[in-house]
Order: C-alpha cells, then structure tokens, then sequence
C-alpha cells in the first residue's frame, strides 16, 4: 500500500528519509483511515451535494451532462480517498489526473469541470473535521488545478 521502499530489496535498510515519511504515515494513519471511511459512506452526499451547487452556478451545463458529471465526481472521489489513505498524491495523478483531462477535453468542459471541483472542495470543508479536511480538500484542489491549465 505504501510505496515507502521503491528500489528496496533484502540488502537495503530503509534512508532517514524513508524512515520519516514511514513515522509520518503512522502517526497520521487514524486521521487518513477516518477521512477514507466518511468519504466512502458518505460519496452519495458529497457528490450529489457537489452537483447541487455546481447547479446554481451552471444550471444549463448541470443538466445536459449530469450523469457524466455524476459518474466522474464519483469515481475522482473514490480516487481521492485512496490517494489519502495511503499518502501518496502521485497515485492520484498518475491513475486519475491524466485519464480525467482526456474526458474533459473531448467533451471541451474545462472551465466548467473546475468549477464542479471547487465547489466539492467547498463542501468537503462543510462535513469533514479539519484534520481530515486538511488531507483530503488539497488532492480535490490539485485536480482543479490542472483543470484551469487547460
């Protein structure tokens, strides 16, 4: 799960560096389990709850592609949380990113998209504790990030 030891084999000790990110991963690991297990029971919500605002702001385009729309916050959702489960953001674009800036292109919905992310970040905010929100509200940013690029 966490890709601590990359070029490791039975030779090699862990570096001082692995060894922190190592220390830093147990000590957040109830933080992160807890932010995976609400985002995962609570993904209806969120999503729906992402798209109800994304409706206020951009009704037309909420309503020509809502079960796109549905699908893709879903499954970036399902991305995000493993992605703070196990630490690792690059998870998060390497499996995700890529594949959602080829969907959002051939659809041409690039500002919209980021927007839709905004407004998920803002209500993760609404239901996640800090801690959680803190791990989780980032790895949404990213992706809006790279949404607004395109």
């Amino acid at each position: 799960m966490l890709t601590l030891t990359k070029g490791f084999n039975d030779k090699d000790y862990l570096d001082s560096g692995e060894l922190d990110r190592l220390e830093r991963y147990a000590r957040t690991f109830s933080t992160r389990l807890a932010a995976y297990t609400t985002l995962r029971d609570r993904a209806d919500e969120v999503v729906k709850g992402t798209l109800k605002l994304f409706s206020q702001s951009h009704p037309a385009v909420a309503q020509k592609h809502r079960q796109r729309c549905l699908f893709d916050l879903s499954h970036v959702l399902r991305y995000v949380a493993s992605a703070v489960l196990q630490d690792d953001e690059q998870l998060l674009r390497d499996q995700m990113v890529y594949w959602l800036e080829t969907i959002i292109r051939a659809y041409q919905t690039s500002d919209e998209c980021s927007v839709a992310y905004h407004h998920m970040q803002t209500y993760l905010k609404s239901i996640l504790p800090g801690e959680q929100a803190a791990m989780v509200v980032p790895m949404v940013r990213m992706i809006e990030e790279v949404l607004i690029r395109h």
